[in-house]
């Protein structure tokens, strides 16, 4: 009997050994992944990586504060874009489980002051992003008023609900302002109450200032710290412990059942749902991503439910990275091999531009191309130095942009879409 308690525990020390050596096997490639992000310029932020439920790493790399005066700390809120909407479109599916709505229901169901579309559009197409509503733009119209002035005065949409595919902010606007009609509460109080409290969140901010207590502060890649008005209400801000309370309490079935969050990864044709980007496999779960970003704040999080892996990204200085890291993070999680991602060309430029000017910018961009060509994202130039100039003209460095866009027709003769947007700048 001795002998047969001994083997086991041999067994067991020796399983046990060779998973923590592989877990801090796994965490120094990590580490140096990131550390070296860091070194390129890409990475500021705070992540978590974690094996069913067991953390294994995290670590907070770069600064609080534009001014460098002050390290991340494990506490630091960030806001998390896109990913907030997880909350407004799981607030949805709760009310939908208590038979206090239908996804079948329209809009006009709740607010018929508004134009005749509302008749046509139902909360499931505003989950899925299938409801027509066509881009605004989002630079002028950024307040609730304002948003609401413009849906009342919306003539038609830009497709018949359910037949297209348009991701655009008036969906996650819509979707607010009907659980506050169904509810009976602000949307902050609702989420307040049935999201965060029962998923054990303690430190977050819902529609936080950039001053708040806890906040990392967001700037671009010359630290240059973020001064954005408001847009819109009900968005979501929190730490990175948090963020990893969340997607296990949405994943374990304490929030929704499993049918309801099936509902909501439910997407059109592949696109993005409500709650990002998943994939299933023979009927199971497989993965479920999503990216956010506002101003420079940048996160990305990321579920694995075949294999346990939870990778969480936050950054207040966007690099537009969190997903190649995902990846090579994953890649390392399963022992396969990975590369460091590329540098942004459109961020560096872009911002080099705006503080600088027009030739400050492309005397940059010539140096990087013949001095750091294989660190930043040489292999999609045009298409970088396209979203340069989408980003110019939008904030209406309009001259700029032109001068881009001619310098991209004459490197690439055969850019449609250089021309394509010269035309409507000129």
């Amino acid at each position: 009997m001795r002998s047969v308690i001994s083997i086991f525990l041999l067994l067991f020390t020796t399983l046990l050994y060779s998973q923590t050596s592989s877990h801090s096997n796994k965490k120094l490639k990590i580490d140096s992944l990131l550390n070296e992000s860091h070194q390129r310029g890409f990475f500021n932020g705070n992540v978590l990586v974690a094996i069913d439920g067991q953390i294994i790493y995290q670590n907070e790399i770069g600064y609080a504060r534009a001014d460098k005066s002050q390290p991340l700390n494990r506490e630091h809120i960030f806001k998390i874009g896109s990913i907030a909407k997880e909350f407004d479109g799981v607030a949805i599916m709760l009310l939908n489980e208590k038979k206090k709505l239908s996804l079948d229901n329209t809009v006009s169901d709740y607010f018929p002051a508004l134009p005749g579309w509302s008749k046509k559009v139902t909360i499931k197409d505003l989950l899925q992003y299938t409801s027509g509503l066509p881009s605004f733009n989002n630079q002028k119209i950024r307040t609730d008023e304002q948003v609401w002035n413009h849906l009342k005065n919306l003539d038609s949409l830009e497709f018949e609900p359910g037949t297209g595919y348009k991701y655009n902010n008036l969906n996650t606007f819509l979707r607010k302002r009907i659980v506050e009609k169904v509810s009976g509460q602000s949307f902050s109080e609702f989420t307040q109450e049935n999201l965060l409290d029962a998923a054990g969140i303690k430190n977050s901010i819902i529609d936080p200032e950039n001053s708040a207590p806890g906040m990392a502060q967001a700037f671009d890649v010359e630290f240059v710290p973020d001064n954005y008005p408001p847009y819109m209400s009900g968005w979501v801000a929190l730490d990175i412990q948090d963020m990893s309370k969340w997607i296990e309490s949405l994943h374990s079935g304490e929030i929704l059942r499993q049918e309801s969050l099936i509902k909501l990864l439910d997407s059109y044709k592949n696109n993005q749902s409500t709650l990002g980007s998943s994939d299933f496999q023979n009927g199971n779960l497989h993965y479920h991503y999503h990216h956010g970003q506002s101003g420079n704040f940048e996160a990305s999080s990321y579920y694995n439910a075949k294999e346990k892996f939870t990778v969480i990204f936050l950054t207040n200085q966007k690099g537009n990275n969190v997903g190649g890291l995902t990846n090579a993070v994953d890649a390392i999680l399963r022992g396969e091999k990975f590369s460091i991602p590329k540098k942004s060309i459109e961020l560096s430029l872009r911002s080099k531009i705006h503080h600088h000017g027009y030739e400050a910018g492309m005397e940059f961009y010539n140096h990087i191309r013949k001095n750091e060509f294989d660190i930043y994202d040489f292999k999609n130039e045009e298409k970088e130095l396209l979203e340069t100039a989408e980003y110019l003209a939008q904030n209406e460095y309009t001259s700029e942009a032109i001068k881009l866009l001619n310098f991209i027709s004459d490197k690439f003769p055969d850019s449609d879409k250089a021309t394509a947007q010269l035309k409507e700048l000129l």
